[in-house]
């Protein structure tokens, strides 16, 4: 495996992990990619 390579798995692994952390506190708002808000849970529908 080349350095090249192995820096885009890890900025690839930090950047799902900070999505993964920040989205569903609401910090980012992506339009389109979550219609099910963390706030409005489908359960309670």
């Amino acid at each position: 495996m080349s350095p090249n390579s192995h820096f885009w798995l890890r900025f690839v692994a930090v950047f799902l992990i900070l999505a993964l952390y920040l989205v569903p506190r609401g910090w980012l708002k992506p339009t389109g990619w979550f219609e099910a808000a963390p706030e409005a849970p489908v359960a309670h529908r």
